[in-house]
């Protein structure tokens, strides 16, 4: 994303031992400091990390900053970082080119598959696109020429936020939920579908704002857990939702809400976390809240390419549209006034 194209093997190599390179010089004391707070939300580490780095750096705060030397840091960083805020350790720095999902992997005591796993989730996960919060938000950060590590500050406390960067952790406890109820209830699956249907409640993980189809991140999914966790009782009820939801949706519920005069449910189907969360829960990541800091893995270079791009191209600081709607009250006057004025 940095040069827009793919890079050639030479190209590829090299950039390697950049990044081998570049990790020789992470400031591991900024780890020590984010996770003294033993308690912390992991995103709140990552936050305060991000914003430690960004001073440490202190530097481009005049005339249009050096973006891509930022950038370059951040691919190399990324993974240290949101490792330490993930295990709460300070994690080792590799003598040797090692990816993303290996190097979590190594501190976590993951094996091989599961770093492979992590390295596809962090690509699943990449930025896609410039009209997503935690993408806008940085990018409109960084239109005022501020620090690269400010701008992926500021977009990951958009990330951070309970409507952005959560949806495969309700996912995740709604599955939780439903195998409790199977197992002490007996109650099935087409029982759960109608009566969250019946509540008005919503079947987390399915449905997109843009996607009329399963969500292809999804298809990802499904496949990677067919070959890390085919047994898993929870992977077995996220596959038997898959099916039943979005056939009560297009048999039962959207002709329902056809006769009672309400919208119908444009897009029944999985989206990426209906079975992400579920897939790391199982890979032994029993702290849900890490899971942002694992979707920001792979976002955080992304967007950092686009904020450099944005710089480059000298796009223009970010004023987006904010139209006068008109006054719902009067302003006062007269005595009420006056009684305003010192």
């Amino acid at each position: 994303m940095i040069h827009r194209r793919w890079p050639t093997p030479d190209e590829f190599k090299a950039f390697k031992q950049e990044v081998t390179a570049l990790r020789k010089n992470f400031p591991l004391d900024v780890c020590e400091k984010i996770n003294q707070e033993k308690d912390a939300h992991p995103m709140e580490k990552l936050i305060e990390g991000l914003t430690l780095v960004g001073i440490k750096r202190g530097r481009y705060t005049t005339g249009t900053p050096k973006y891509l030397e930022g950038v370059k840091e951040l691919v190399a960083w990324t993974p240290l970082l949101c490792s330490a805020a993930v295990s709460g350790k300070t994690p080792g720095i590799p003598g040797e080119y090692r990816t993303y999902g290996q190097i979590l992997a190594a501190e976590m005591g993951l094996g091989q598959d599961e770093a492979r796993f992590l390295d596809q989730f962090a690509v699943i996960h990449a930025d896609h696109g410039g009209g997503n919060l935690s993408t806008f938000i940085a990018k409109a950060a960084g239109s005022g020429y501020v620090d690269l590590w400010f701008t992926i500050a500021a977009g990951m406390i958009g990330l951070y936020g309970e409507r952005h960067g959560k949806a495969n952790q309700n996912s995740l406890a709604q599955l939780l939920e439903f195998q409790e109820r199977i197992k002490k209830e007996g109650i099935s699956v087409d029982d759960l579908v109608k009566e969250t249907f019946d509540k008005g409640a919503a079947m987390f993980g399915f449905g997109h704002a843009v996607l009329r189809q399963e969500d292809p991140r999804a298809k990802i999914f499904y496949n990677l857990a067919d070959q890390l966790m085919p047994d898993s009782d929870l992977y077995q009820l996220a596959k038997e939702l898959r099916v039943k939801w979005p056939k009560f949706v297009n048999e039962v519920a959207n002709p329902t809400r056809e006769k009672e005069g309400k919208s119908l449910i444009q897009n029944p189907y999985p989206n990426v976390d209906q079975l992400s969360g579920a897939v790391l829960w199982e890979l032994g990541f029993r702290d849900p809240r890490t899971f942002t800091v694992l979707f920001a893995l792979g976002r955080m270079p992304c967007i950092g390419a686009q904020v450099y791009h944005e710089a480059e191209e000298r796009v223009p600081i970010y004023r987006p549209s904010y139209p006068y709607g008109g006054g719902i009250n009067p302003l006062p006057d007269g005595d009420a006034l006056k009684a305003l004025m010192p």
